[in-house]
Parts: structure tokens; C-alpha cells; sequence
């Protein structure tokens, strides 16, 4: 009986043995997969942290525009829609003759708007129908900017009564940008200089070079890159224009290596 139990016993502890080194073997096999993956990725995001210097560079370039955009155009009034549509018509026929005159391209020349509506008023809590207001507005591309004034002037003698305004800009807006764009570069490499110098460092290849915010900026700002001029006549009949200076900016972003 007595031998029965001791071999009991040795049968029970051999297994518990062997459950205990093959338990600590498949641990060992596997290592710490959740905390090792853990703690290297925080070593190597605090490497990445410590071993780079980040710099941001303006560059600007002053042009003069040498374009004008003119939004110019005729509103006519009166009790019958086709009546003043006729008008409307007529009017604008004279002003597109004008221009015609004045060597503007007809690619130079589009219709931004063509719209009718009822105007009405109000007397004794009535609502009375003044007639129908037709207006038309065409956008004329100007590619000579001293003869902005000539064009406005013409346009209003010949009936052109609505304008928005006078937009200027840049043609050739792409190869400005990149002179401006170089300016930043230049900026950012500058201050990456000064900072590692400052800081003990040495700078070593970019590792990412990022353009600006935004892909171009032209101050003073306006619709595509252009800014609006609101006009009045002199005293002699001309329109003054003074077309100035446009401002194009561009920004970068550079990430250095450093050791």
C-alpha cells in the first residue's frame, strides 16, 4: 500500500516538474512582446525628438501687377420684361463696340452675370409692381494697366452704369512664386544655422521639406490672387487708377537632422 502511494507521489511531482519548465520555456520563447514593443517604440520616438531641428522660412517679392479686371455692366428698368431687355440689349451692344474699338480681344470679354426681376414698392399696405430690372455684367480683361482709366471712361459714356470695382494682378503669378520660394529656403536655412550653432549642434540633411500653409499669398488680397480698387471720377471725367505693388508671399518648412 505504502509503495502505492510513493509512486503516487513521484508520478504527481515528476508531471508538476515538467508543467513548470515547459510553462518558463514557452515564456522565454516569447519574451516580453507587449512591454519590449512598448518601450522601443518610446525610445525611438525620444530619438526622433532629440536628433531633429525644425525651421520655417518666409520669402516675399514685391511686383507691380500688369493686368486689370474690370466687372462692368448696364442695369435697365421698365414695366415690360421685354422692353427692358430690348434696352438692356441695346446698350450693351454699344459698350461691346467700344471696346472692340479700344483693341480688347473678345477672349478678353465675358458675360459674369445676365439676371431679371421684378422691383416692386409698397404704398397702403399694398404691394404695387414698379416694372422688371434687367442686368448685365461682362468682366473685361485689361493687359495694358495704364489704359485702365481710358476703358472706363469709354464704357461709361457709352451707358455702362454698375461696376464692381477694378481687380489687379499678375500674370505670370507661378514664376514670381518660385523666386519667392527660394527667398523662403533660403530664410530657413539661415535660421537652421543660427539655431544649431546656438544650441551646440550640428546639422545634418534635411530629412522633410514642407511648403507653407498655403501654396501662394498675395497681399493686398482678393479674389484669385487679385485686389479690388474702388474708383471714382476726377475732376476732368478720367478715372485715377494707381495700380501700386503686389506682394507675393511663400512659406516653408524644414526638418534638419542633428547630432
Amino acid at each position: 500500500m505504502m509503495d502505492n502511494r510513493k509512486l503516487i507521489y513521484l508520478l504527481v511531482g515528476a508531471f508538476l516538474v515538467i508543467s513548470v519548465v515547459a510553462i518558463t520555456g514557452i515564456m522565454a520563447a516569447r519574451g516580453p512582446a507587449d512591454t519590449g514593443a512598448d518601450l522601443s517604440a518610446e525610445r525611438t520616438d525620444d530619438k526622433v525628438k532629440k536628433n531633429t531641428l525644425t525651421v520655417t522660412g518666409t520669402g516675399k517679392i514685391s511686383v507691380k501687377p500688369d493686368v486689370a479686371y474690370l466687372e462692368v455692366g448696364v442695369r435697365t428698368l421698365d414695366k415690360d420684361a421685354k422692353k427692358a431687355q430690348e434696352e438692356n440689349k441695346a446698350v450693351m451692344n454699344k459698350i461691346m463696340a467700344k471696346l472692340n474699338s479700344l483693341n480688347i480681344e473678345e477672349e478678353d470679354i465675358q458675360t459674369s452675370n445676365y439676371s431679371i426681376w421684378p422691383r416692386y414698392h409698397y404704398s397702403d399696405n399694398r404691394e404695387n409692381l414698379e416694372g422688371y430690372e434687367v442686368e448685365n455684367m461682362i468682366r473685361i480683361t485689361v493687359r495694358r494697366i495704364d489704359s485702365v482709366g481710358d476703358v472706363l471712361d469709354s464704357v461709361n459714356k457709352e451707358g455702362a452704369n454698375r461696376s464692381y470695382g477694378i481687380n489687379l494682378g499678375i500674370l505670370d503669378t507661378d514664376t514670381i512664386y518660385k523666386q519667392a520660394l527660394e527667398k523662403a529656403i533660403d530664410e530657413a536655412k539661415s535660421k537652421a544655422e543660427v539655431m544649431a550653432n546656438k544650441a551646440g549642434v550640428i546639422l545634418e540633411k534635411p530629412l522633410a521639406v514642407h511648403e507653407g500653409n498655403s501654396p501662394r499669398e498675395i497681399y493686398p488680397g482678393g479674389m484669385d490672387g487679385r485686389y479690388s480698387v474702388v474708383y471714382e471720377m476726377d475732376s476732368a471725367g478720367r478715372v485715377p487708377i494707381a495700380a501700386g505693388q503686389l506682394d507675393i508671399e511663400a512659406h516653408v518648412t524644414i526638418v534638419y537632422g542633428v547630432r
